[in-house]
């Protein structure tokens, strides 16, 4: 499967340009959107997207905390892009292209990032609380405008 034909490629690529917000989608709101609003997300789907991020070819892929949200956010850079401010995920005898800021990881692997982010998010993805609102600051279901913008990108993709 080429990862810039995924639904998560085309939710992160759309993000500033649709003005869904400044930055890129938070990893809740990506989960929810991959599977459907399903009610419940496990590690297995948060490990699964984070290989994924990391074998993206065509850009690089930064998990870093939004100023305003003060949750983990994802957004796609340019491969000439300077990654400022985040560490570069390893793997293994091969090229990576995640990035992801320092307080998510300690080892620069994938489980440790896996690991960081699981305990903050677990919560929200367990309960099927995918959308983070600024306002009560918390998860809860998926806007209006947000189902919309997930459905947009089904329908054109990338």
């Amino acid at each position: 499967m080429n990862p810039n034909n995924s639904l998560w490629f085309c939710l992160l690529h759309q993000w500033k340009s649709k003005k869904m917000g400044n930055t890129g989608p938070t990893i809740p709101f990506l989960l929810g959107a991959i599977h459907d609003n399903a009610s419940a997300q496990d590690m297995g789907d948060l490990a699964a997207l984070l290989y994924q991020f990391q074998l993206l070819r065509s850009h690089h892929v930064r998990i870093a905390p939004c100023w305003e949200l003060e949750q983990p956010v994802v957004s796609l850079y340019g491969r000439s892009e300077t990654m400022n401010s985040v560490e570069l995920v390893k793997r293994p005898s091969r090229p990576s292209s995640l990035y992801v800021s320092q307080e998510y990881t300690h080892k620069q692997d994938i489980p440790s990032v896996f690991q960081s982010l699981w305990g903050r998010l677990s919560v929200a993805l367990t309960n099927g609380q995918y959308s983070f609102s600024s306002h009560s600051d918390s998860y809860g279901s998926f806007t209006k405008k947000d189902r919309s913008y997930i459905q947009e990108c089904k329908n054109d993709g990338i």
